[in-house]
């Protein structure tokens, strides 16, 4: 005769986002260079966006987006021309 509990133990392994390859991909947040790549290519492609549409873009929180443009400035030389409202990026040559 089993005790109350004995046997009944669900011994299938379970996944989750972060061990299953196959659907991590949809939740991966991209980092560094590759992040940058993607910030570059969504600047020029749209000079007027802001900080915050582009962390809407890239899936990066605000503060994530003003660390990375920060790095993006210091590498790259890019900077915010104008008001903050009717400005844009300009990128040198």
């Amino acid at each position: 005769m089993r005790k109350a509990g004995e046997g009944s133990k669900d011994t299938t392994p379970t996944t989750t986002l972060k061990t299953n390859p196959i659907t991590n991909h949809k939740n991966r947040k991209e980092k560094g260079p590759e992040l940058h790549r993607k910030m570059v290519r969504i600047m020029k492609a749209t000079p007027t966006i802001s900080r915050q549409e582009l962390g809407d873009l890239c899936n990066v929180n605000l503060a994530g987006i003003k660390y990375h443009l920060r790095i993006l400035k210091d590498e790259m030389g890019i900077h915010w021309d104008g008001a903050s409202k009717t400005g844009h990026w300009v990128f040198p040559d």
